[in-house]
Parts: C-alpha cells; sequence; structure tokens
C-alpha cells in the first residue's frame, strides 16, 4: 500500500449502537426529570421558610398543588401546545399524548418537559404569598400550564416556532421557563395588593420577616443542584460529553460569581453578610445562565452571572419602591435574571454574539424574544387575575391574613407546639397567637 492512500475510515454505527444511543438519551431524560422534580421540594422548603411560621402550611399546599394540577394539565395540552405539529405560533397534535404511548423516548422527552413547566407555575406562589385564595391561585396555575406557558415553549424551542426559525437563543430557559413564571408572579401581586402591615401608612416599607432562614438556605441549596440536571437535560443528546460538560462549568460559575458580587455589594452599602440575599443571588445566577448555559465561554458566564446578582438589589429596590410586595423577591430572581441572561447570550454567544460577531442581529433577536414572551405572559396573566379578583375570589379575607391561613384555612398548624391554642366558646377552633407563653398561662388559670 502506497504512502499516500486513505486513512481507514471506522464504519457506520450498526444498529445495535443507534438502540443504545436511544437508550442512553431516555435514560438521560428520564433520570433529569426526576432530578428536575426535586426542585419542586427545593421551591416547598424556600418558601415555607420565608413565609411566616402561620402561614408554612398553606404555601407548601399551594406547591402539592401546582405539581399535581400542573401535571394533569402538560398532559392534556401542554406537550401537544409546545411540541406538536401545526404552525409557527402553537402546537395542534399530541394532545394526551396520544400516538407517542409507543415511543417511549419521546415519552421520556415530555416527562421531563413537564418538570419544566412545574418550574414555572411554582414561581408565582412566592409572588403572591400569604393573603392569596387557594383556588384563585390553581386557576393560574392551570392558565399557565394549559395554555400560556406552552405556546411560549412553540415560539422558542419548538422546529416549528418563529422565534426558534429565527435563531433566539434559550437553552434552557431564562426567558421561557422564568420570565414566563416572573411575568405571571409580578402581575399576580400586583393585582392581589400587598400583605397587610407590608406598608405603613404614609408608604414607608415594614419589615414582616420569614420565620426559617434555615428551610429558605436548603431550599435554595437543593435548587442549585436542580439546576444542574435543568440546564444538563434541555435539549441535548446526552451522547455528547463534550456540550454537557461545558453546561455545568457554566452553570457553576454563574451562580457561584453571582453570591460573591452580591455578598460583597451588600457588606460594602449596608455594613453586613445577608445570607438570605446571598441565597437569592445564586437563584438570580443560575436563572441568567439558563439561556446561554450551552452556547457562552467561562468567563462570560462570571459576567452574566454577577450582572444577574446585582440586578437583584435593583430590581427588589424597585418593588418596594411601587410598593410591589414578593415575599421572596421571586420576581427579581427569576423576571430579572431571566431578562438578564436572555440578552447576555445576545452579547457572548460564541458563534452569534456581539461581542464575537460586531453583529447586532442576534441582540435583536434576543431583544424582540424576551419583549414578546413578557408580553404574552403579562396580558394573559392580567385578563385571569382581574377577572378573579372582580369575582372576589383572589384574596382571603382579612380575618384570615390576620390569623393565618394554616389554620384559619387548613386547620394545620405547621408549628401547633409553639402557636399557642384559643378556645372559642362555639366551637373548638386553633387560632395562633404572638404570645404562645402568655395564652398557655391564660388557658391554665
Amino acid at each position: 500500500m502506497s504512502s499516500s492512500a486513505s486513512p481507514t475510515l471506522p464504519p457506520e454505527p450498526a444498529a445495535p449502537v443507534y438502540i443504545n444511543a436511544l437508550m442512553f438519551n431516555t435514560v438521560g431524560y428520564l433520570f433529569s426529570g426526576m432530578l428536575i422534580f426535586l426542585m419542586q421540594l427545593g421551591f416547598a422548603l424556600l418558601e415555607a421558610g420565608a413565609v411566616r411560621a402561620a402561614n408554612a402550611t398553606n404555601i407548601t399546599l399551594k406547591n402539592t398543588l401546582n405539581a399535581a394540577l400542573g401535571m394533569v394539565c402538560y398532559w392534556v395540552s401542554g406537550f401537544g401546545l409546545s411540541y406538536g405539529g401545526g404552525n409557527k405560533f402553537i402546537g395542534s397534535s399530541a394532545f394526551f399524548l396520544l400516538d407517542l404511548e409507543s415511543l417511549g423516548f419521546t415519552e421520556a422527552f415530555a416527562f421531563c418537559q413537564l418538570m419544566f413547566a412545574l418550574t414555572s407555575s411554582t414561581i408565582m406562589s412566592g409572588s403572591m404569598a400569604e393573603r392569596t385564595n387557594l383556588v384563585s391561585y390553581c386557576f393560574a396555575v392551570i392558565m399557565l400550564i394549559l395554555f400560556v406557558y406552552p405556546v411560549v415553549v412553540h415560539w422558542c424551542w419548538s422546529d416549528w416556532g418563529w422565534l426558534s426559525q429565527m435563531g433566539y437563543i434559550d437553552h434552557a430557559g431564562s426567558s421561557v421557563v422564568h420570565a414566563t413564571g416572573g411575568c405571571a408572579a409580578l402581575l399576580g401581586a400586583l393585582m392581589v395588593g400587598p400583605r397587610i402591615g407590608r406598608f405603613g401608612s404614609s408608604g414607608q416599607p415594614m419589615s414582616l420577616p420569614g420565620h426559617s432562614t434555615v428551610l429558605v438556605a436548603q431550599g435554595a441549596l437543593l435548587l442549585w443542584v436542580g439546576f444542574f440536571a435543568f440546564n444538563i437535560c434541555s435539549g441535548n443528546d446526552f451522547t455528547q460529553a463534550t456540550i454537557l460538560g461545558h453546561i455545568a462549568i457554566t452553570t457553576t460559575l454563574s451562580g457561584a460569581f453571582a453570591a460573591l458580587a452580591v455578598l460583597l455589594a451588600v457588606k460594602a452599602m449596608q455594613r453586613r453578610w445577608s445570607l438570605l440575599i446571598a441565597l437569592n443571588a445564586v437563584l438570580a445566577g443560575l436563572v441568567a445562565i439558563c439561556s446561554g448555559c450551552a452556547t457562552v465561554p467561562h468567563w462570560a458566564a462570571v459576567i452574566i452571572g454577577a450582572f444577574a446578582g446585582l440586578q437583584l438589589l435593583l430590581t427588589s429596590h424597585l418593588m418596594v419602591r411601587f410598593k410591589i410586595d414578593d415575599p421572596l423577591d421571586a420576581i427579581a430572581v427569576h423576571l430579572g435574571g431571566g431578562i438578564v441572561g436572555t440578552i447576555g447570550s445576545g452579547l457572548f454567544a460564541r458563534e452569534e454574539g456581539l461581542v464575537f460577531t460586531g453583529d447586532f442581529s442576534q441582540l435583536g433577536i434576543q431583544l424582540l424574544g424576551i419583549l414578546c414572551v413578557c408580553s404574552w405572559t403579562c396580558a394573559w396573566s392580567f385578563l385571569v387575575f382581574f377577572a378573579l379578583r372582580r369575582a372576589g375570589m383572589l384574596r382571603v379575607s382579612e380575618k384570615a391574613e390576620l390569623e393565618g391561613l394554616d389554620v384559619y384555612t387548613h386547620r394545620e398548624p405547621s408549628y401547633p407546639e409553639f402557636m399557642g391554642m384559643r378556645r372559642d366558646p362555639d366551637e373548638l377552633a386553633m387560632r395562633p397567637t404572638l404570645f404562645p407563653l402568655a395564652e398557655a398561662r391564660d388557658l391554665n388559670a
């Protein structure tokens, strides 16, 4: 054989190799979906710790109902509107996952996408905590997962979607998942109004702190773990080791630098180290990197994370300035972080971003996309919340809010041994008190 002979090429993969790859991807989506579902536990812990003790049961039930209702709604129409064939605006097939029952890989993909939908809808519960009627919250979840969120997914992630065909970059949902949920949270907080006592008679903000920073930390750290699966599994081929490793590193860097930037900023401005702000900054950084986790270099992930963390401080201040009561800063974390991440992809994506190409085209596409996503979600959220408010269903009564929803609505206090008991002459009713020891002395007298 002459030295100029062509090199021997490997044979084309045989059928068993394809089957193994398909099996590998199926298992990858199923396992990632289960890890992402654990983010629901993270949200439940985070929100339970961030509200006052008299409302912890209520917020946990909302997270449970979010999961149950969301699963049903996504099965009914969510996946079909998201990925079913149709037009550039909306899908029109695969409702109830029909015709997919023999396609294990597609069912695994649908299972994973369901968990993304649950993440988007659960964002609302935090911003509307402690004063929202449970039934109204259920209506909002149904609205979001049954119709609003799937349309956004179709635009951005489906092969038929108009933003997808324009080259819109949102790998794991900075806009699709988090800005959508953040917009619904913003409209919900606006329409339901602030909690009693959140703002004084002259409009000054009053502190209504949550009851457990430990629960908040546990929830946030569990969410941090979930974000690795969240970003890695989003539309990826699990046999592409290079891109999966890159996503893991960019996700790590963005969350870490968001926390560090905010910790230093708060220390410089307020002379203190804040755990709660640092945890929210981590989440904002993780939200922001979702969009470009597969396309931006490591150093850009650092910048995106730092900016996402710092915008948290500004957005949170603006919420208070405009008297929007968000007990968890969910709007600043998810909407603010989602916007930063979406714009960051337009700047730093390695093949399309402005920094690398000098071309504003991709940045323009990103701005158009986030504007349309936010406008769509805000419009539908306004209609639903406005209708619920006009019907008198959106907010609980003043008595329920003052006494605490755990006992008033559920009769299941989270901490019965610390809350004290009051005897009602007409019925045995439990009510929380701020002075359990004094209450106990009165009962024993």
